[in-house]
């Protein structure tokens, strides 16, 4: 059966991942849970606006998400500014999306 979890994940521009290597510790949950690549950055040239975005935004839809054991591995993570770092979920059968507390 097939439940799909449709995320968010941004945080600060001072966590400086200019290697992608957090994304990378981000992304090991799902590759450890065979749940696909992960995350993927949101491409500012494809955005609305006359702006870029001045936070790392990440998507990704995710087949069969534990949730909660997600957030728990996000706050394994070396962050720089915790209480910056967002996630906004919007399962299968939600009307719009919630934003779940990480820290």
């Amino acid at each position: 059966m097939s439940t799909v979890t449709n995320v968010i994940l941004a945080f600060s521009i001072m966590e400086e991942d200019h290697e992608g290597i957090l994304l990378a510790r981000v992304n090991e949950y799902f590759s450890a849970n065979e749940l696909g690549r992960g995350f993927v950055p949101l491409a500012s040239d494809s955005l609305g606006g006359t702006k870029a975005l001045e936070c790392p935004t990440f998507v990704g839809a995710f087949n069969c998400l534990g949730l909660l054991d997600f957030l728990a591995h996000l706050r394994t993570l070396p962050w720089l500014e915790p209480e910056f770092v967002q996630v906004f979920a919007c399962r299968q059968d939600d009307e719009c999306y919630a934003l779940f507390p990480v820290f």
